[in-house]
């Protein structure tokens, strides 16, 4: 009887005809089907289960409120196509990870969820019920992570105008508004995401990376584990800088630079200065991940004199003596005669959009020389819109900072061995010990550029023994201009056959001083002379013979040297306008550069090119003028 099993017997609770009557009564069977059912009874016919669950079938409501959802989602998200979802239990929308813009959450998306549901005539649902649906349904979307960096302008604004407005004809422009902003920037990530797979399939062919600096507000040596009184409110503590490198293709998969906050000024120069040791490292690899740590020998620069001291490194460092085997790096020791691994001829590279540090002309001056010395055949510059960042380069900083965190850092080497370990895949950990002038360098030589904050994309590469350039606008369009325009003065004005490019082959740029770039060194000496005089308080009260004691007799040297080093600022002048001992440019020649006729470069050009030049010009001047 359908889902109802009759036993033989009198029923425990009412009898069996009561049983019956009650089935009677919600079945409501017809008499013949009645009469069936009691004559098999009669004759022992057992009635079992048939095993169907049926199907479910949610509300109608539930039904519109997924699909709500999913167009939210499907809106605002971007498909990861490097991460892979586990979808067996069904509770995702396909195997691949999503992500959302890193400024909403998910009440963010129920506010939002709740207005289309009412403006659609529905009712919205209850939070719980909202969770409950995005687990079972949507797991395999979540959100970008959030940093402390600034926000997307952009995306700030249309998140509150939605939130607030409840017109659904304000709502459409807005949500369209936003869908545009959002492909711009998704276009911009799978832009990266394909430069890095090509780098990885193709390493002889390509090379991908991703340059960004660390937040160095919060980073600094010479720290207690518990901040002391004697401490507080006296000085600052020595800051510090640390660029992340994440490198796709041949070379160590990711590069620490580290560096002594404000002995130099956060501009261009360090940017290049960054990429171009970062260059040579990738040539100089070999599998060796302890970078400035393998150093046994001092160098004589003065400042890594300072910082790399064996002897303070040794008793600070946990596991030092495995590290100092090496005595030092061809780069640094000038032995450029050794072998070195060929750099790919295509060069990709995403750049933090700064128009103060990245995006300028001189970053571009600086990977068009690279083409012009035949390093790289094409070097692409791209940029993500303003307020976006990577999460590859925010997860490899937001490691170095957890694992700084649980650490006492009393100097620079110890830290640098913290960076090098933050990562399964160690950091190869470098030293900026001297930063390149390449402003002064190409100068003299590049003419102005306008236009620089727009475009998203920038190319750079040589034609008919030219060097040129274009740029894109958005992810995916043109080139402009068609014919590509050069970044450097000719030496004839009048002429228009005649071109001048920085400099002759064997003229590398010197380096940079650093006199008149620290604002804080008087309050870093206050604070190093205050923390010298703790470690020294401690010391003095601890047993002469005991190991305690002679590490910290070995910290207090390491910082009166610097000390020392700070209290003498006019002594850095002397390290503005001298050749760089660690070499700046890369070895790496392809033979696809400058063919040079004589020791000064001068490009020749057709008349058929010169016309187009000029028309390129022309319209490049006529859209300037527009904007």
């Amino acid at each position: 009887m359908g889902n109802h099993i009759f036993v033989d017997g009198p029923s425990a609770l009412y009898g069996l005809k009561r049983m019956v009557r009650y089935w009677e009564i919600c079945t409501r069977p017809t008499k013949m089907q009645t009469l069936s059912y009691k004559n098999d009874s009669k004759k022992g016919a057992k009635q079992g289960y048939h095993g169907n669950t049926g199907t479910y079938k949610p509300r109608e409501s539930t039904i519109h409120a997924e699909a709500v959802l999913k167009k939210i989602l499907s809106e605002m998200s971007e498909s990861m196509l490097h991460l892979n979802f586990d979808n067996s239990n069904n509770n995702g929308t396909d195997s691949l990870y999503h992500r959302l813009p890193a400024c909403y959450d998910k009440q963010d998306i129920y506010a939002e969820h709740s207005i289309r549901m009412e403006n659609r005539g529905g009712s919205k649902l209850s939070r719980d019920k909202f969770y409950d649906m995005w687990n079972k349904k949507f797991a395999n979307f979540d959100f970008h992570k959030k940093s402390a960096f600034a926000r997307c302008t952009e995306c700030e604004k249309l998140k509150v105008w939605l939130t607030r407005d409840r017109n659904e004809e304000t709502r459409k422009g807005y949500e369209v508004d936003r869908q545009k902003h959002l492909k711009l920037q998704m276009s911009g990530r799978s832009c990266y995401y394909s430069h890095n797979q090509l780098a990885i399939d193709e390493p002889s062919l390509y090379k991908s990376s991703i340059h960004d600096g660390m937040d160095s507000n919060k980073m600094a040596v010479a720290m207690l584990d518990n901040y002391v009184k004697a401490l507080s409110g006296v000085g600052m503590p020595v800051p510090v800088k640390i660029a992340g490198i994440i490198n796709r293709g041949h070379g160590p998969p990711s590069i620490a630079h580290v560096s002594i906050g404000g002995l130099w000024r956060s501009d261009p120069n360090f940017t290049v200065t960054s990429i171009a040791k970062y260059l040579r490292d990738c040539e100089d690899f070999d599998g060796d991940m302890r970078g400035d740590l393998a150093f046994e020998k001092e160098l004589e620069h003065p400042l890594l004199n300072a910082f790399m001291n064996k002897d303070i490194f040794s008793k600070t460092v946990v596991g030092a003596d495995s590290l100092l085997r090496r005595e030092t790096s061809s780069c640094e020791s000038g032995l450029l005669d050794k072998p070195f691994n060929k750099l790919s001829p295509t060069f990709y590279i995403q750049l933090d959009n700064s128009g103060k540090d990245n995006k300028n002309w001189v970053m571009m001056a600086f990977f068009n020389e690279l083409v012009i010395r035949g390093v790289f055949k094409t070097v692409f510059m791209s940029f993500l819109i303003v307020g976006h960042t990577h999460e590859d380069v925010d997860a490899f900083f937001s490691k170095v900072n957890k694992m700084l965190s649980f650490q006492h850092i009393s100097n620079v080497p110890q830290l640098m061995a913290a960076v090098m370990e933050a990562e399964e895949k160690k950091a190869l950990p470098r030293f900026i010990t001297e930063v390149a002038d390449y402003k002064a360098h190409a100068l003299p030589y590049r003419k102005p550029v306008a236009w620089i904050s727009k475009p998203v994309s920038f190319k750079f590469y040589m034609q008919d023994n030219k060097p040129m350039y274009q740029f894109q606008e958005v992810y995916g369009g043109p080139w402009l201009p068609t014919c590509g325009d050069s970044l450097w003065k000719r030496l004839d004005r009048k002429s228009k056959t005649d071109f001048s490019v920085v400099h002759p082959p064997d003229q590398e740029p010197l380096s940079s001083g650093m006199a008149s770039n620290h604002a804080a060194t008087e309050d870093i000496v206050t604070y190093l002379k205050a923390y010298i005089k703790h470690i020294k308080s401690i010391r003095d009260k601890t047993n002469p013979s005991s190991e305690c004691y002679e590490t910290d007799s070995s910290i207090i040297a390491y910082w009166e040297n610097i000390k020392s080093l700070f209290e003498e600022p006019k002594g850095w002048a002397t390290n503005a306008g001298l050749p760089l001992k660690g070499g700046f440019w890369p070895r790496t020649n392809h033979g696809t550069g400058y063919k040079r006729p004589g020791n000064q470069i001068i490009l020749t050009s057709t008349p058929e090119d010169d016309i187009l030049a000029q028309e390129a010009e022309e319209k490049l001047a006529e859209r300037n003028l527009r904007a």
